[in-house]
């Protein structure tokens, strides 16, 4: 075994050659000889990786998105068949467990890291992915500087809901969680999760608008985020900070706060809305 940068180590394996192992805290990317490449979270649950000029990304439903340029150099992004997404997850499995029979022992935490990943078989990440519609109703939409925020849900759907461009919450009804039942999804997130949570970035609100939750139950609901996670600054039980809170907000419920409203969320860490 070579160490060959901060977090990566190198293992030469018969039959695949070098083999790049990059530890990150949070994420473990294997790289066969920099060709075939693939990456997995804290908990070992694969997340995606590049194959032959394929890249798929795996989302938190467990549905497998395939991006790659076709013929005429036009980018592609689709979702694909079950029977292709089984295919990719249980070859990615194989390749893991190769490489894990190959290697002599010596490599304490490679093998720790590997031997986590092999948990995540594809039956396992197709519950997983039933788990996921446990915890949340589905998520519509991300702004793309938020595709790695830890969402949660303090309300469901969309106040408005009668765009004509729009279908993203019609299969819901506007609502409110209660304090109650919104520290019950906060609390099943962050099991969701487990130790994967530390890649997210930040807090993001969902689902359409929820700053339009009028302010007293709004400050409840951040109050229970803060009691529950460190935003900001670190907090004990946590080796993870996030940098702030963010939400969408259309012009209508913008225009339901006062200026005092807003100062109140901003010095609870609400640092952007779109």
């Amino acid at each position: 075994m070579e160490k060959v940068g901060e977090n990566v180590v190198k293992i030469f394996i018969d039959g695949i050659g070098d083999v790049y192992f990059n530890l990150q805290k949070y994420s473990t990317t294997i790289s066969e000889e920099h060709k075939f490449i693939y990456y997995f979270d804290a908990e070992g649950r694969f997340m995606g990786g590049f194959f032959d000029g394929v890249s798929y990304r795996r989302g938190l439903d467990n549905r497998l998105m395939k991006k790659f340029f076709d013929k005429d150099g036009s980018k592609v992004k689709i979702f694909v068949g079950d029977e292709e997404k089984r295919k990719v997850i249980e070859d990615v499995i194989e390749r893991v467990l190769k490489i894990r029979d190959a290697l002599s022992g010596n490599e304490h935490e490679v093998l720790e890291r590997l031997d986590e990943i092999l948990k995540w078989d594809y039956k396992q990440l197709e519950k997983d992915g039933i788990k996921f519609f446990s915890v949340y109703k589905p998520i519509s939409i991300l702004p793309p500087d938020q595709y790695f925020s830890l969402v949660l849900q303090p309300a469901e759907g969309c106040s408005w809901n009668k765009c004509t461009f729009c279908s993203f919450y019609q299969d819901r009804r506007f609502r409110v969680k209660s304090p109650d039942e919104f520290l019950n999804h906060v609390k099943k997130v962050k099991e969701f999760f487990g130790r994967a949570i530390g890649l997210r970035k930040s807090i993001f609100l969902g689902d359409a608008n929820a700053l339009i939750i009028p302010q007293k139950r709004l400050v409840e609901l951040i109050k229970i985020i803060h009691d529950e996670f460190p935003i900001g600054k670190s907090k004990n039980g946590f080796d993870h900070v996030f940098d702030g809170i963010y939400s969408f907000l259309d012009i209508f419920g913008a225009e339901r706060k006062s200026y005092d409203e807003y100062v109140e969320l901003r010095d609870l860490l609400l640092k952007k809305f779109k």
